[in-house]
């Protein structure tokens, strides 16, 4: 038995095994796999971004996908930049193929979300060390992970990163020292880079018949849901997301909203337990809204926001209408926040920061910050809507979602990559 095996199979401690093996790549790899199980929920399955992603369908990717792991399996780098609007399906799909390429053992998938902030190979190696273990892995270990292949990058959300974050990380993908990566971005790859790529928009027909078909099995229930969704579409198709969560309205109440809001606000008021203490319908959506407005304040695009911040905004609308619980009792601003991370719609990320929040979906973010415009008394509406002329940064989805509300702004304001 060789020296690595003995190690490996000893239950040795994994600090001791980068004390024995060193950092070579053998030793790292024979390190890697001592710890497959515990890295790999730590830097993948137990993300809540993919937690909340693991519904898989193929509309048309298949052979793509199918295609470039083979390449991978022999030996090539795995390098794809995934585009697409909000809601386009672009980190599901980018999570089903690290996914595979996990089980395959083509790389252990680290994933790396917009609210990530500082060093890039600092924050792997936290995402590398356990939970009250007493091991340490440093940046430099994290660097030869990555730059060897035995670790793949999933970034998601390139675009909406900050702008030194997003640079840090283009920077050494233009230097070929990230061997394998996932990249899911609002903005179309570089011309001038030379990898994979795959442009997502929103469902055709087919496409849309494959995902009624995925998840409603009687066929005259399908027949029915397809007719509906087609109509709800307005001719104008459908992204991903919102195919997803009006299926899933129609498998609960066989029949469709008039538009994404509705559809929007009936999805968030399905997730709230029927018992008297949850949030009162209306002020849930309020809090909602408040909590998407907070989250594309400033740049009218979506962004993470501190913990502070958006309790701070929760508690200030409490003081002056407070929420109510289905039987009549005071909700705390603060209590709606953590409810509003409970059920899924605000995910949380431990940074040097401090605690960030962010929404789970975006476009959900989105259409709650219109709705919080179009709410807003005349004065402020105005004042609001005067700042998102002026912008350069709002998102396409933000503009969309107020145009379908009565406040058209114009379109040459809205970012380029979304």
């Amino acid at each position: 038995m060789s020296l690595i095996a003995e190690f490996v199979g000893s239950g040795i401690r994994a600090l001791d095994l980068l004390t024995v093996l060193g950092t070579s790549e053998r030793g790292l790899r024979a390190w890697l796999r001592s710890r497959n199980t515990v890295l790999t929920a730590r830097c993948f399955t137990a993300r809540n971004n993919v937690v909340q992603r693991q519904n898989y369908y193929d509309l048309g990717q298949e052979n793509f996908t199918q295609t470039t792991l083979r390449a991978t399996a022999e030996g090539k780098p795995f390098r794809l930049w995934i585009s697409g609007s909000g809601g386009s399906g672009k980190s599901t799909l980018a999570f089903e193929i690290a996914r595979r390429a996990s089980e395959r053992r083509l790389f252990l998938p680290c994933v790396l979300n917009y609210s990530w902030t500082g060093d890039l190979y600092a924050y792997i190696a936290t995402m590398l060390t356990p939970s009250n273990s007493g091991e340490t892995v440093t940046a430099a270990i994290a660097r030869k992970l990555v730059q060897s292949g035995q670790i793949g990058l999933v970034i998601d959300g390139l675009s909406e990163m900050q702008q030194g974050t997003s640079t840090d990380i283009m920077l050494e993908i233009r230097q070929g020292r990230i061997n394998h990566f996932i990249i899911t971005s609002r903005s179309l790859c570089p011309e001038t880079l030379e990898i994979n790529r795959l442009e997502l928009a929103k469902l055709n027909e087919a496409q849309l018949e494959a995902l009624v078909n995925g998840y409603i099995d009687n066929p005259a229930d399908r027949k029915k849901a397809l007719f509906d969704l087609k109509g709800f579409a307005h001719g104008d198709g459908l992204n991903t997301l919102f195919a997803r969560l009006a299926i899933d309205q129609w498998k609960r109440t066989k029949s469709l909203p008039e538009s994404t809001l509705d559809l929007t606000q009936q999805f968030l008021l399905s997730l709230l337990p029927s018992n008297s203490s949850s949030p009162g319908d209306s002020d849930f959506l309020r809090a909602a809204k408040i909590a998407g407005f907070a989250c594309t304040e400033g740049n009218f695009a979506p962004h993470d926001i501190s913990d502070e911040y958006l309790r701070g905004s929760l508690e200030e609308a409490s003081s002056r209408n407070v929420f109510l619980t289905k039987s009549g009792e005071t909700l705390a601003g603060h209590k709606m926040l953590s409810l509003l991370i409970d059920y899924g719609i605000i995910e949380t990320t431990t940074t040097r920061l401090g605690r960030r929040l962010d929404f789970v979906h975006h476009p959900i973010a989105e259409n709650l910050a219109a709705a919080y415009v179009a709410d807003l008394p005349d004065t402020g509406r105005v004042a609001i809507l005067n700042e998102i002329r002026k912008s350069k940064t709002a998102s396409r989805n933000f503009l969309d979602a107020l145009a379908l509300l009565g406040h058209t702004v114009p379109p040459d304001n809205a970012r380029s990559d979304s």
